[in-house]
């Protein structure tokens, strides 16, 4: 594993990583070549490509949070 920095943030993360844990920015974006990103555009209609998961999982992720952190403040803990 090798350390770069986030081209959004600067923060050092996994070179693995397909978003910033610090600013979630979606390195796997940044990372595709002009080849690649038009080949995303030819995806058949209902087969979600990696990037839109990755999307619908930090919503979900957010979402989560914000009930645990509500729960939290209406509990009194």
């Amino acid at each position: 594993m090798a350390l770069k920095k986030c081209v959004e943030c600067n923060s050092l993360m996994s070179d693995k990583a397909p978003i910033c844990i610090n600013c979630g920015y979606p390195i796997a974006l940044s990372q595709l070549s002009s080849d690649q990103a038009h080949g995303m555009a030819d995806q058949q209609p209902g087969k979600p490509d990696s990037t839109g998961r990755l999307r619908e999982l930090a919503i979900y992720g957010t979402f989560v949070s914000v009930l645990f952190l509500v729960g939290i403040s209406i509990s009194g803990l």
